[in-house]
């Protein structure tokens, strides 16, 4: 205890320095944000949107279509996006009451993997497995299948204009654009 007595004034002085009053001017109202500014719903007149979904509605609705030769196509209840004439990237079917989704891209046959969608403001995720194909180890693709919840968030992503990106792993994304072929899908067995 006798150690830190000698500290006491030096600790003193610093509080005493600590307290001391500001004597430059302080608006009264510093406190309190200007009510024009206080939140989304009294935010107009803005030049874009104030909240960041509504802002990546804007943009994505904004940006044309990029297809690189690739589409939508249906056949057999299903939706698929891909390039014309050849095996698609992404299929969308229904299984029974579930949402069964396809990517095709290479993996080893018994990993287990997340696949992810991101537009239209909202993300969603569903656990995939890596799939062997007979054309061997190049010839493999990532399924799996959604249900309830998982299945409805997955349609959301879809449900505004715009595109959406569809990652997997370390895998470069996809972006595919929304597609009334892949609602409908959804409206049948996501529901």
């Amino acid at each position: 205890m006798k150690s830190f007595l000698p500290l006491f004034p030096f600790v003193a002085a610093l509080g005493l320095i600590a307290c001391q009053g500001n004597d430059g001017p302080v608006a009264e109202d510093a406190a309190v944000p200007p009510e024009e500014i206080v939140g989304d719903a009294s935010a107009t007149g803005l030049a874009a949107p104030a909240n960041a979904a509504a802002a990546e509605a804007a943009d994505q609705a904004a940006l044309p279509t990029v297809d690189n030769g690739m589409s939508w196509s249906s056949a057999g209840g299903s939706a698929s996006f891909g390039p014309r004439g050849a095996r698609p990237l992404l299929t969308f079917a229904c299984a029974g009451n579930a949402l069964s989704v396809r990517r095709l891209r290479p993996a080893v046959a018994g990993t287990t993997g997340t696949l992810s969608f991101t537009g239209g403001g909202t993300a969603s995720s569903m656990p995939m497995s890596a799939v062997a194909k007979a054309g061997g180890p190049g010839e493999s693709e990532w399924q799996g299948e959604a249900r309830g919840d998982i299945a409805r968030a997955v349609a959301r992503a879809f449900k505004s204009k715009g595109q959406v990106e569809v990652t997997l792993g370390g895998a470069p994304p996809l972006v595919v654009p929304t597609s009334l072929l892949a609602d409908a899908v959804f409206q049948r067995c996501a529901s």
